[in-house]
């Protein structure tokens, strides 16, 4: 009786671990997919989770990540949904001083003692705007070759 009992103990507190970790969700987005060097974009961190949980959002003193400096950080925004839902967002005016590709695999948020990871987040960080314009001609070039191939357009 105490084996079975023990068991069904244990089925419920999985049960609570996976309702938890189910209902919080993150992520991670910046406002443009590129800038110019000395350009701010705002990076957003994004959080749904019960109204009665607290959660850790990233704290960066300096630098985010390579190539990205913090310029700010603005207030939270909460907004209060269904279900005793809460959806947070910590934003962080960001900016950078060399061209580059700067990618980040994701963020932690922390709640409790489980850490989630927010999506990857890339912007291109470009000198000048000829080199933003070579860069639109090249993709713009790469789109109309595939819709010809797609086409068949000579």
């Amino acid at each position: 009786m105490k084996k079975i009992l023990v068991i069904i103990l244990c089925i419920v507190q999985c049960a609570l671990c996976i309702d938890l970790k189910s209902q919080i969700a993150v992520s991670a987005s910046i406002d443009s997919v590129q800038m110019f060097i000395g350009e701010q974009a705002k990076l957003s961190i994004q959080a749904i989770q019960p109204q009665d949980y607290t959660l850790q959002f990233p704290v960066f003193s300096d630098t985010v990540t390579s190539n990205l400096e913090l310029v700010s950080t603005l207030k939270p925004d909460t907004v209060v949904l269904e279900n005793s839902m809460l959806q947070v967002t910590n934003s962080y005016i960001v900016t950078a001083f060399d061209s580059a590709l700067v990618y980040h695999p994701g963020f932690e948020v922390k709640a409790g003692e489980e850490t989630y990871l927010t999506n990857p987040i890339s912007v291109k960080i470009v000198e000048n705007i000829d080199e933003a314009i070579d860069h639109i001609s090249y993709y713009n070039s790469f789109i109309w070759k595939k819709l010809r191939r797609l086409l068949k357009i000579s």
